[in-house]
């Protein structure tokens, strides 16, 4: 882990300003120590459990790897893949771009050079199906 020395709004007014095109990959804001107890990870438990109950009743399954991300405009995670996930946001919107199982890839792209390179080349079925989340 790094400190940063600024506070939080510095650090979101910053991220206000940035420019994708010559910072493709700006550093963001990542909690990863998140565990079961801490207020922000009972607190999401309580709606997935709500909406995605069959998640926890299955041997093996549910949630444990708990992270909390800021990040500006422009920026997420590269093209990945796992087993379970759910996401919760707060505030804005994020597009999402969600292969079959068969058709998975993995990207070591920062994601506005996948999208502005990689995406456009790809047609058919290596094109990914699409939605927007948002807050």
């Amino acid at each position: 882990k790094q400190s940063i020395g600024m506070s939080m709004g510095e650090y979101l007014d910053g991220m206000d300003k940035h420019d994708p095109d010559s910072d493709p990959a700006p550093d963001w804001l990542v909690e990863f120590g998140l565990q079961d107890g801490d207020e922000l990870v009972d607190s999401h438990n309580a709606i997935v459990k709500r909406y995605f109950a069959h998640l926890y009743d299955e041997e093996g399954l549910g949630l444990s790897n708990y992270q909390f991300m800021v990040a500006p405009v422009f920026t997420g995670a590269s093209p990945h893949f796992h087993f379970t996930s759910a996401r919760l946001m707060v505030h804005g919107r994020a597009r999402w771009f969600l292969w079959p199982v068969a058709q998975s890839v993995y990207s070591s792209r920062d994601i506005h050079t996948w999208y502005q390179t990689d995406y456009p080349t790809l047609a058919g079925p290596e094109r990914p199906l699409e939605c927007v989340q948002g807050a």
